[in-house]
């Protein structure tokens, strides 16, 4: 394979060494040839006038600079402003991490699920914008977080920030890509291209950052030749939530919320990249919980359609999974590969089925736990299986009656000694007002069975019930 430092000897990813410092370990990932080639497929970063818009090449050091950047503010921040005692790294305290190895660390939920994939999105992006396709950008999202674990500071390095920085950064660093790609229009000017500039920006920062450096924000030239998938639909939900706490206790909560749900593409179609077809659902609340209670991305890595029975179409996808639920009853995180099967069935002209059916391995799990206080956690770590079902009702190309089911099996590797069994089933109903806007109306249940091997057993059903405006916009 052609390493990617012209005229210079790559070295390679065997004889680094990695407590000889951060820079020299993350050069020696990011210059190896062990990470595959670049293939500047439909939505790499440039146009097809690759002369106008990055890039001819990926940009190793480019992105090794940006990536210690990510790495070094936080660390300026602890060292200089709060002075944490984990803070004061030295090449003792990266000598001691190697030898000691992983562990799994007591933060919280928030943390640890939210907050690691969120940064890690930021290395995957870093080196999606600097020329790197979806696998290079991964390894250099595991490469990353890796330096970080061992480098960054004294505590021994946590296996569960590891995963969770890594794949859960590459599930939703890809996802923001494509949605900031899509918002951004080259052929713009003026106040609509600043408003787009700004929106892809905050979406997705390090392609702001690199597009802002390299002169591309005000830049006019062609678009990306697939810039827009087909299809393309954001619903946003407003609407009120009603919660019973207890366990189905009669005491209910009422919050608002906003909801978006972005539909990127379709699972029906044959997937030729990573995340040609994926969804993205966020929900902010009001109160009481912290203000982001939901974050799921469901991405397909690969879709291949299968022979048609008559009018029916299905298709066979491998899947990266992303899920965070802080709900006010229970919280529930995980980083997961999943086997899909989708199908579309025309009842009538105007009449379709669809369903999907979508088995997944848990790489990382977490979940609450009455009993997990002996790891400094209200919750445990764990690893298993889930399964994912839904059939929907769609006429005249409304989605009309949505039923769901999504169980899971998760064996607690930290925290308690449990097996949990979890299960999230459900009943939606989107009636159609007037062009793109409509009413809804969910009810699901939570239930958690939790096996603890000293404790007993505990069981938990939880309520809750939605109703909301929905608006549709399906384009940039």
């Amino acid at each position: 394979m052609r390493a990617w430092v012209e005229g210079k000897k790559t070295v390679r990813l065997w004889r680094c060494r990695l407590v000889t410092g951060p820079l020299v370990a993350f050069a020696c990932f990011t210059t190896s040839p062990a990470l595959p080639s670049p293939s500047f497929g439909a939505y790499a970063q440039q146009p097809t006038d690759s002369g106008t818009f990055c890039c001819d090449a990926p940009r190793p050091w480019m992105t090794t600079a940006q990536v210690l950047a990510l790495q070094a503010i936080p660390w300026a921040w602890n060292y200089y402003v709060r002075d944490a005692d984990f803070a004061h790294i030295s090449p003792a305290s990266w000598r001691r991490n190697m030898e000691m190895g992983f562990e799994w660390d007591p933060n919280n939920f928030g943390t640890n699920m939210w907050a690691h994939p969120a940064h890690g999105n930021l290395y995957f992006n870093a080196a999606r914008n600097n020329g790197f396709d979806f696998w290079g950008s991964a390894a250099i999202t595991f490469a990353g977080s890796f330096v970080w674990e061992v480098y960054g500071e004294t505590h021994r390095p946590a296996i569960n920030d590891w995963v969770a920085t890594s794949v859960g950064g590459i599930t939703l660093g890809e996802a923001l890509n494509r949605v900031a790609v899509l918002i951004q229009n080259n052929q713009k000017t003026g106040a609509q291209r600043v408003l787009r500039e700004v929106t892809s920006g905050l979406l997705n920062p390090m392609s702001g950052f690199n597009r802002l450096i390299r002169g591309e924000s005000w830049r006019i030239g062609p678009n990306p030749s697939n810039r827009k998938p087909s299809p393309f639909n954001t619903d946003i939900d407003l609407g009120v939530r009603m919660v019973a706490p207890g366990n189905l206790g009669t005491e209910t909560l009422r919050t608002g919320y906003v909801q978006a749900d972005v539909y990127y593409g379709s699972s029906l179609m044959d997937t030729r990249h990573p995340f040609d077809s994926f969804r993205f659902a966020l929900q902010l609340n009001v109160a009481p919980k912290p203000v982001l209670g939901r974050l799921q991305i469901s991405g397909n890595v690969w879709g291949q359609g299968l022979k048609r029975s008559g009018t029916s179409r299905h298709t066979f996808t491998l899947s990266l999974d992303y899920d965070y639920v802080n709900h006010e009853t229970f919280e529930v995180g995980d980083q997961s590969i999943g086997v899909g099967f989708y199908s579309f069935f025309p009842m009538s002209e105007r009449v379709h089925l669809g369903t999907r059916f979508r088995v997944n391995g848990i790489l990382l799990g977490a979940v609450n736990s009455e009993f997990a206080q002996a790891s400094g956690r209200d919750y445990d770590f764990g690893t298993g299986f889930a399964l994912k079902a839904g059939v929907q009702l769609i006429v005249n190309g409304h989605e009309w009656v949505t039923a769901f089911y999504d169980g899971a099996w998760l064996h607690a590797l930290n925290g308690s000694e449990a097996d949990h069994l979890l299960h999230v089933s459900g009943v939606e109903l989107l009636v159609p007002v007037r062009g793109t806007a409509s009413i809804g109306a969910e009810f699901f249940i939570f239930a958690r069975n939790s096996y603890y091997d000293q404790f007993g057993s505990v069981h938990r059903r939880n309520p809750t019930f939605r109703t909301y405006a929905s608006f549709r916009v399906s384009s940039f």
